[in-house]
C-alpha cells in the first residue's frame, strides 16, 4: 500500500524498498483467548485519537453489540485530539462505564492490558483531508500475542489481517 502510494506520488519504484512491518515476538507471548465464567469479555483499541482512526466507529459498533452482551467493555488506549468528541460520543450513547480512556500509556502497561483482553478493534478511515493510516503495529502486536482482530478492510490492514485467516 505504502509503496504504491510512493509512486502515485512520483517517487520512482526502483529506488524504493520495502520494509515489512514486525515485532518481537519474544516480549508480547502468545496466549489463546477464553471468556471466564464471569462473561467479562474485554475490547481493546490502542491508537492515536484522530479522526482517520475511526474511532467513533468503533464506539458505535461497541455500543450496538453491547446491548446484547452486558459483560463487554472497551478499552480505549491512546490520547489526541479526539478524545473530548469521543468522551462526548460516549456518554450520548449511555456506556460511561463500560468504554474507559486511560489515554496514552507505557509499552509495559499496553502489554499488560492486551494480556488481559479478548479482541483487538481497529478501525480506519480516510479523513476529510484525505489522510488515512499505513499498516499499523498494533495489528501485529494483537496477532503475535494471541488477540483476535477485527479491523476495517480499509488501506494496508489487509496486508497485515489476511480476511478469514489471520488471528
Amino acid at each position: 500500500y505504502t509503496l504504491r502510494r510512493m509512486t502515485s506520488l512520483g517517487c520512482p519504484p526502483e529506488r524504493t524498498v520495502v520494509l515489512p512491518m514486525s515485532v518481537d515476538t519474544a516480549s508480547m507471548p502468545f496466549r489463546e483467548r477464553t471468556i471466564g465464567p464471569d462473561g467479562r469479555i474485554v475490547i481493546v483499541t490502542v491508537a492515536r485519537l484522530v479522526k482517520k482512526k475511526g474511532i467513533d466507529h468503533s464506539i458505535r459498533a461497541f455500543a450496538r453489540a453491547a446491548a446484547h452482551h452486558p459483560g463487554m467493555i472497551y478499552r480505549i488506549i491512546g490520547e489526541g485530539p479526539e478524545r473530548g468528541p469521543l468522551e462526548c460520543l460516549i456518554g450520548e450513547l449511555g456506556l460511561a462505564g463500560r468504554v474507559e480512556m486511560p489515554g496514552a500509556l507505557p509499552v509495559e502497561e499496553i502489554r499488560r492490558i492486551y494480556d488481559d483482553s479478548h479482541i483487538l478493534l481497529l478501525a480506519s478511515v480516510t479523513d476529510e483531508s484525505g489522510f488515512s493510516e499505513g499498516q499499523g503495529v498494533v495489528l501485529q502486536e494483537a496477532q503475535a500475542c494471541g488477540l483476535p482482530v477485527i479491523a476495517t478492510a480499509h488501506e494496508s490492514f489487509r496486508e497485515g489481517v489476511v480476511e478469514g485467516e489471520s488471528a
